[in-house]
């Protein structure tokens, strides 16, 4: 099996044991919100990183195109090539960067009491997929996010054409001011379904490292890292692709600097309402730091880019404008919503 037939199974297989996992927590926990549905997941064969959700009575839809995969997948395997050669740059600075880029080397690792090596290759294999996983996962919780919270059906009550909800962006169009605030309203709410249940899965992958993760070259706490690297890169990209600096009233979407940030927040404050230890919680805090300012530098090295957000986001009156104003709107649909959520609004912390 190649790389990219590996992650369009994982891909598959992910978004329908998630989509079970929730419907097992709304059968226990909501038993009256329960629908009678079904998942029906499809991978599109676009070079295109977006994705949607809708509902039926029946049957919930999910669509993610095949760029998902191949984008980020391409992208971390270029990173971590990059990463390699400016290694071996520093260890031999008097070989030509042409032959640098044709080889590999070898870590030593110690594990019961004996000595592997392992090659250089398998290890950032390796870690791109799980890079990939990251992200693949992310954009899978943010369309159950849609499905799970109630937007499709909310969107399909206040006009028919919006009864699914795209990731990522559309052409511009003279949209109603209050329909695209509604937009990135629930697009808020859906990113923060997914980062709320990404931050989850990696605490589960630090609790259950020996038996989750088969990379030897890491330790636990990278995990975090590594999380953090791939979603604010997630977001990199999605920036410089679809180039949505301004913040405008028609947009359905916050700029990816303002979703970052806002993800990034939210992870902070799962970590700091968890019940780890008070040491672990500043280590982990220090590692989505250094993931996210890393995942920055590399891709402003490989790109040509200067993106900065912590730099970018402070004292920005524009964002905080547009944040404060979809808090506020948050709090006067979200009884609304409640009717259409699969569970209690209220008992969510999402404020």
């Amino acid at each position: 099996m190649t790389d990219e037939e590996f992650l369009l199974l994982d891909i598959k297989n992910r978004a329908e044991t998630l989509y079970n996992y929730f419907i097992k927590v709304i059968d226990v926990d909501y038993p009256e919100r329960r629908r009678q549905s079904t998942l029906e997941f499809v991978i599109n064969d676009s070079k295109e990183i977006n994705g949607r959700a809708w509902c039926e009575i029946e049957k919930d839809h999910i669509e993610i195109n095949r760029g998902v995969i191949n984008l980020y997948y391409s992208y971390f395997s270029q990173v971590l090539e990059y990463q390699k050669n400016e290694f071996l740059k520093k260890i031999m600075p008097n070989v030509d960067e042409n032959q640098i880029e044709e080889f590999s080397y070898e870590m030593v690792i110690f594990e019961n009491q004996q000595v592997n090596c392992i090659d250089n290759k398998v290890v950032n294999s390796d870690i791109a997929k799980m890079l990939e996983m990251f992200v693949s996962r992310f954009i899978i919780l943010h369309e159950l996010g849609h499905i799970f919270d109630g937007h499709c059906f909310f969107l399909s009550k206040i006009e028919k054409e919006f009864s699914y909800m795209p990731m990522y962006f559309e052409e511009e169009n003279d949209e109603d001011e209050k329909i695209a605030l509604d937009f990135r309203t629930l697009e808020m709410d859906a990113d923060a379904f997914a980062v709320t249940q990404s931050i989850v899965h990696v605490v589960y992958l630090y609790e259950n490292f020996e038996s989750e993760v088969q990379i030897k070259s890491i330790e636990p706490i990278d995990l975090f890292y590594w999380w953090s690297f791939a979603i604010r890169s997630h977001f990199l990209v999605c920036e410089d692709k679809f180039n949505d600096h301004q913040y405008k009233k028609s947009m359905k979407h916050l700029p990816s600097l303002s979703r970052w940030n806002l993800n990034i927040t939210i992870a902070y404050e799962i970590i700091e309402n968890s019940m780890l230890d008070k040491d672990l919680k500043k280590k982990i805090h220090e590692r989505l730091i250094s993931g996210a300012k890393n995942g920055e530098c590399v891709y402003n090295e490989i790109k040509y880019t200067n993106y900065n957000w912590i730099n970018e986001i402070q004292n920005n009156k524009m964002d905080k404008e547009y944040v404060d104003e979809v808090n506020a709107n948050w709090k006067k649909i979200r009884d609304e919503l409640d009717k259409y959520s699969s569970f209690l609004y209220n008992s969510k912390c999402k404020e």
